[in-house]
């Protein structure tokens, strides 16, 4: 579990003609804050957004949700020296019940299998040395900042002194671009780090490990604020609104050509093929 911040919330002043809650518009969102699941969501489709915030209905899982999860895990115990081969595949199958529902390919050996691999080419890469912050020991760093008037609050992998990483589980690992991520763009703005990017770790149709892909960009702390001030604003102000269309605005089209957690009971999703 992440440690609890005694950090006071970062407010960035705004930068540009933005709406500004509590100033043009009056903020009213579900949890009184946003997260980087929550303005991803938002911006691949309001609709899903309304469905697993607004509503609370249940999103279905996949199998990069349960993989992600327990390589998460074995990396915090990793970087914090209390890895074992033997404990993280003690504490997987006591997650077994997360993954009862799923095919023989994705089973809890499987998964096993999978951790274990990531975690020996991690540690022949090198393993990274976390950096020191207050109560705070660089993995599974907790942050608030404030941006236009709208709380933001996450936890990030792994902090150093000199970047900041995002751990993926991925079966493509070039659908992650560092300098076009607003996840990595808010964790830059709340260290302070301006070299930051993802260690994927990918994995083939089975279930098995085949490669970790590193990719790291230096971003422009000044422009990614700008930046990161007109996207929270607008999705923090359709949010208050309950403007939910059936779009997606990253890409301008009727709806998120990639998996969705709301396919069997949205309209637009069922009729079309699903790839999870």
């Amino acid at each position: 579990m992440p440690k609890t911040s005694t950090r006071k919330p970062i407010s960035l002043p705004v930068v540009g003609d933005y709406p500004v809650a509590g100033k043009d518009y009056t903020l009213a969102l579900p949890k009184g804050y946003l997260s980087v699941s929550q303005i991803e969501k938002y911006l691949n489709c309001p609709e899903a957004y309304r469905r697993a915030y607004v509503v609370g209905e249940k999103q279905e899982t996949n199998s990069n949700l349960w993989y992600g999860s327990m390589t998460a895990l074995a990396l915090a115990h990793l970087h914090r020296g209390k890895y074992t081969p033997v404990k993280i595949a003690k504490e997987i199958k006591a997650h077994k019940k997360e993954c009862d529902n799923w095919e023989s390919r994705h089973s809890v050996e499987g998964c096993i299998g999978f951790v274990l691999d990531c975690m020996e080419a991690y540690q022949k890469d090198g393993v990274a040395k976390p950096r020191k912050n207050g109560k705070q020991d660089g993995v599974e760093e907790e942050f608030v900042i404030e941006v236009a008037g709208v709380k933001v609050k996450g936890v990030i992998d792994l902090v150093e002194k000199q970047r900041v990483t995002d751990f993926k589980t991925t079966g493509n690992a070039s659908g992650y671009l560092p300098e076009s991520s607003i996840q990595l763009a808010i964790y830059a703005l709340a260290t302070g780090v301006s070299n930051v990017g993802f260690k994927s770790f990918v994995r083939n149709y089975s279930g098995e490990y085949t490669k970790m892909v590193k990719d790291y960009t230096m971003l422009d702390l000044k422009k990614v604020r700008v930046w990161l001030e007109r996207t929270v604003a607008e999705v923090a102000r359709g949010i208050s609104l309950g403007v939910f269309p059936l779009t997606n605005p990253m890409r301008n089209k009727l709806c998120c050509d990639t998996y969705c957690s709301f396919h069997p009971t949205c309209a637009v999703n069922w009729k079309r093929k699903i790839k999870c």
